[in-house]
C-alpha cells in the first residue's frame, strides 16, 4: 500500500516498525519522514520522537527534542513521563525540570478545559456529529470528515474537556462524555435536525458506543474508523439493543493490520449482524490505525438515501 503522509499514517507506520524491528530503525523512519507531514500540532511527532530516542539510549537528543517542544510550547498530561519508554531520561536533571514544567502547564489547561461543540444554526435538515481521536481535537476531526457530507447534511465536530497534551483532547471510560453526546444528539433534535449522524475516529467511536448504549441516545447512522473500544463487553447488550430497537444503521471501517482495534470492530459488527441489526464491517487489507483510503466515497454511499427520522 502506498503511505499516504498524514499524521496518523506517519505515527501508525512508525509503532508497526517499533513492534517489528525494533526502536532503532522505528526512530530512523520517524526522523527521516516527519518532515512530509503538515500538521499545525506536532506533539504526538515530537512525543514518539523523544521517546524513541530514549529507548535508543540517546539521551542527549531524546532531551534535546523535548526541550526544543517545550520551548515551542507544548506540553504532556503528567502520566507521559512515567511511561517505562523513558526511564533512560528517569532522574536526570534536565528531564525533570521539563517534566515539572508540562504538569505547570497541564494543570493550568486543565482547569480551563471545556467542550467545544461547533455548532450554531441549522442549516440542512440533516447534520453529522464528527468526534476526534485521542491526542487530537476538533481540527483533526472537520479534516477527516469535511468531504463526507452532501448537499443536505452540515458537518459539526464535538471536542472533549479532558486535555492530553497541547491543543489535544481525551476521551475515556468514566468521564462523562456519555451524557455529553446524549445532551448534544437531543439538542440538535431540538433544533430542527430530522437526520443526525454520529461519526468518530479511535477512541471517539468508543464515546461514541458509549453514548448509545443509554436509552435516551439515539441517531439515524453511526460511522467507526478505526474503533479504538475499550469496555466494549461492558455496554454491548445495552449498545446493540438500542442500535437495534432505534434502527440505528452502522458502518465500522478497521483496517487488518489495526491490531489493537480489529478484535472489537468485528465483535461489534457481528453481535450487531447476529441481533438482526444493520451494521456494514469494511475491513481494508494492510490498513493500520488510520483512515482508509476513499474513506469519504464510503461513508457517503453508506449514507445515501438513509432514511430520515419520522
Amino acid at each position: 500500500m502506498t503511505m499516504q503522509w498524514t499524521e496518523e499514517t506517519l505515527l501508525d507506520e512508525t509503532l508497526r516498525l517499533l513492534q517489528g524491528k525494533g526502536p532503532p530503525q522505528a526512530y530512523a523512519f520517524l526522523r527521516q519522514n516527519e518532515g512530509r507531514v503538515h500538521a499545525e500540532n506536532r506533539g504526538q511527532i515530537y512525543n514518539f520522537s523523544y521517546c524513541l530516542a530514549a529507548l535508543c539510549g540517546q539521551v542527549d537528543e531524546a532531551l534535546a527534542i523535548l526541550a526544543k517542544a517545550t520551548r515551542e510550547g507544548y506540553w504532556w498530561r503528567p502520566e507521559v513521563f512515567c511511561d517505562e519508554d523513558l526511564q533512560s531520561l528517569q532522574g536526570h536533571p534536565d528531564f525533570e525540570a521539563l517534566r515539572e514544567e508540562s504538569c505547570r502547564r497541564y494543570a493550568a489547561a486543565q482547569s480551563g478545559a471545556r467542550w467545544q461543540c461547533s455548532w450554531a444554526a441549522r442549516r440542512h435538515p440533516g447534520v453529522l456529529l464528527a468526534l476526534h481521536g485521542n491526542q487530537q481535537n476538533a481540527t483533526h476531526a472537520k479534516n477527516a470528515w469535511q468531504d463526507v457530507t452532501g448537499p443536505h447534511m452540515q458537518l459539526e465536530t464535538l471536542q472533549a474537556a479532558l486535555p492530553d497534551s497541547y491543543g489535544l483532547y481525551r476521551w475515556q471510560p468514566g468521564d462523562d462524555s456519555e451524557a455529553r453526546i446524549a445532551w448534544q444528539v437531543n439538542s440538535l433534535r431540538l433544533a430542527g435536525h430530522r437526520t443526525v449522524v454520529l461519526g468518530g475516529f479511535s477512541a471517539g467511536c468508543g464515546a461514541i458506543a458509549r453514548a448509545l448504549a443509554r436509552q435516551d441516545t439515539r441517531c439515524e447512522a453511526a460511522v467507526f474508523a478505526a474503533p479504538w473500544l475499550p469496555g466494549l463487553e461492558e455496554v454491548m447488550e445495552n449498545l446493540v439493543e438500542n442500535l437495534v430497537r432505534h434502527g440505528t444503521r452502522l458502518l465500522v471501517v478497521c483496517g487488518t493490520q489495526d491490531v489493537d482495534c480489529l478484535p472489537g470492530a468485528t465483535l461489534l459488527a457481528s453481535r450487531v449482524q447476529d441481533a438482526g441489526g444493520h451494521c456494514t464491517l469494511e475491513l481494508p487489507a494492510g490498513l493500520g490505525h488510520a483512515f482508509a483510503p476513499g474513506f469519504a466515497g464510503k461513508v457517503g454511499a453508506f449514507l445515501h438515501g438513509a432514511p430520515a427520522a419520522a
